[in-house]
């Protein structure tokens, strides 16, 4: 899938799961920012094993021009990071070196969260802004994108071995990477789905963790429709 496919459907998925507990005060504004930060540069990472990759790009938002102006730098800092700091030493040692090897893997998602987790504390460390809960919200926002990503690129012709390098665990579907029209609107559908859900649900009058997990079995069901949309298969 294409970089904006990924961020569509990646960051719907999360704010449909997350924006319940924020306005259920159980999750504050700062934690919510880091949170869908996490899943806006996880949801990109894997590609950090391709040459030209939307991880490597400085972000563009139209609508947005004085943001990206000041922050659009954020992606390429992380894509380069995750490239040379991550994906090639760990290629060294695993092998993999080459596009949806390692860095499409669980294995892959596992050693990235960690050592990106680990560079991210000593940078906010050295510039005096440490803070365990912030660290620990942008890294399982960074995995779950990660993790999505993968999914996402599991319903494609070339598919994910999400076992590698240890055992052989692939899965592919029929969805092409070059039918960007039909695949973006797909996508769109997917995200409306995701905002009806969230809506349908968050402002009724039910205890937090019950709309919750009504939103999380409306975004499961999301996800297995696109599968089943996607013919996703073992091989």
């Amino acid at each position: 899938m294409l970089g904006r496919q990924h961020l569509l459907l990646s960051l719907s998925t999360a704010a449909a799961l997350a924006l319940p507990l924020y306005y259920g005060g159980l999750l504050a504004l700062l934690p919510l920012a880091l949170l869908l930060a996490g899943v806006f540069i996880g949801s990109l990472a894997p590609d950090a094993d391709a040459e030209d990759a939307a991880v490597f790009h400085k972000a563009k938002a139209p609508f947005l021009r004085r943001f990206t102006r000041v922050f659009g730098w954020i992606l390429p800092l992380f894509g380069y990071a995750l490239k040379w700091l991550v994906y090639k030493p760990l290629a060294l040692v695993f092998g993999g070196d080459g596009h949806r090897g390692l860095m499409h893997s669980l294995s892959g998602l596992l050693a990235s969260s960690v050592l990106i987790g680990i560079y991210v504390a000593i940078v906010t460390v050295a510039f005096h802004f440490f803070d365990w809960l912030g660290l620990a919200v942008f890294v399982a926002g960074f995995a779950f994108g990660f993790l999505l990503h993968l999914l996402e690129d599991a319903c494609t012709v070339s598919g994910v071995d999400f076992g590698y390098p240890f055992r052989s665990l692939r899965f592919y579907g029929n969805a092409r990477t070059g039918e960007g029209f039909k695949v973006d609107l797909f996508v769109l559908l997917f995200a409306l789905l995701a905002a009806g859900v969230w809506f349908g649900f968050s402002m009724v009058s039910w205890g937090l963790w019950l709309k919750e997990a009504v939103v999380f079995c409306g975004m499961a069901l999301a996800w297995l429709l696109l599968f089943s949309a996607c013919g996703v298969r073992r091989k």
